[in-house]
């Protein structure tokens, strides 16, 4: 069987990148025959295990970068002999589309429902309304959703179920449901007993509760929301000591003045971006993962913290958070800006007892969240594709 994995591009840059090069090679590892058909730039495997093509349409900016890359795509699939052709983009010629960040309707739905004035409300209207790129995703995901026949759109949360029935009354019998998942590297309980001693680098005391935030955008993760319930808590005084370790590239100006602001400038480290081999040890040492993110589809950080046994905190627009909900693994509040909520959660937290048990939950999710999972319930959907047009 010959996959063709259509994308954006393929440079492992971010979570959904790191995402399908995963699974290209993990549909490679059961004999599959795997390209990767990316609309700009990318990277080959180090192993050879699949092919990346790209295409050379560039940024999806427009609406004749789209039908440029739907005709690109239609003449390899073609050429190549490609049997069944998954998309993570809305294509017109594909046979599967999973949507890895949701749809882009409710992208800018939680977007606009950011609490601000009635200037703010305007602007953010203003910047989407006459963005062309914006309006470029818009139409191609409402023309994609009014094709038919309407191929299978794969969910992988049933937050974007929901999405996908509110948005464009995508029929059930469209929608497969295939949880996010992972490429879970094995960890020793003596690697992670060594990685707890990042905490003394970190100068974080065994008795300060340790959170980590992990993102590559600070404010749509809601990094902002985090410092001020940090506030609240150390305020209260009861909860003891947090410490705060940040993860990601984002630039870390506005909220290093935030936390002076907050006096919690010394509670707080920034790490910068790292490799993901880099951050693992601060789901090893860190007590609680933390991203009150204002959208998700699926979040991978949440995924990770499983992996790695860490309870963690999120939002109920986190896809992510029904598999802490489903195993009582951390807590999901109501939105990003429900800083009571939120203030509330991380002072639960701080409890050892109440974290010991989160954590001894996650073992239940952590075998659901490989991409060996993921990666069966992906090669049956194909083989029943395949099946049906016989």
């Amino acid at each position: 069987m010959h996959v063709g994995l259509v994308a954006g591009r393929l440079m492992g840059l971010n979570g959904s990148e790191q995402g399908t090069a995963e699974l290209a090679g993990e549909l490679a590892c059961r004999g599959l025959k795997v390209t990767v058909l990316s609309a700009g730039e990318v990277v080959q495997p180090a192993d050879g295990s699949y092919e990346a093509v790209n295409l050379g349409v560039g940024r999806l900016s427009r609406g004749r970068d789209w039908d440029a890359l739907a005709e690109a795509v239609d003449r390899e699939s073609a050429g190549r002999g490609i049997d069944v052709v998954h998309s993570m983009s809305p294509m017109v010629c594909c046979d599967i589309y999973q949507p890895r960040g949701g749809t882009i309707a409710e992208t800018y739905e939680r977007y606009l429902a950011m609490p601000r004035g009635t200037l703010g409300r305007l602007k953010a209207w203003r910047k989407i309304r006459f963005s062309t790129s914006a309006r470029a995703w818009i139409v191609r995901e409402r023309e994609f959703f009014r094709r038919r026949p309407m191929p299978v759109i794969i969910a992988m949360s049933q937050y974007v179920a929901e999405q996908l029935r509110r948005h464009y009354g995508v029929p059930d019998e469209n929608i497969r449901s295939i949880f996010g998942a992972i490429k879970c590297r094995p960890t020793d309980a003596d690697r992670r007993s060594a990685w707890r001693r990042l905490r003394t680098e970190l100068d974080v005391a065994d008795e300060t509760t340790l959170l980590l935030f992990v993102a590559q955008h600070f404010h749509q993760k809601g990094l902002g929301y985090l410092l001020e319930a940090m506030r609240r808590v150390e305020s209260a005084g009861p909860a003891g000591r947090l410490a705060l370790a940040v993860v990601g590239r984002d630039d870390p100006k506005r909220y290093r003045e935030q936390a002076g602001r907050l006096n919690l400038s010394s509670a707080v480290h920034y790490a910068g971006q790292l490799r993901r081999e880099e951050v693992l040890p601060y789901y090893a040492a860190a007590d609680v993962l933390v991203l009150p993110t204002i959208y998700d589809s699926c979040s991978r950080t949440v995924l990770e913290a499983v992996a790695m046994g860490l309870p963690a905190i999120t939002t109920r627009h986190n896809g992510a958070g029904e598999l802490i909900e489903r195993h009582e693994t951390g807590v999901v509040i109501s939105s990003a800006w429900a800083i009571d909520e939120l203030v509330e959660a991380i002072i639960l937290s701080t409890d050892r007892q109440r974290r010991a048990q989160w954590s001894s939950a996650t073992t239940a999710s952590a075998e659901f969240v490989r991409i060996e999972r993921m990666t069966d319930e992906l090669c049956n959907l194909y083989r029943e594709l395949i099946e049906n047009r016989s």
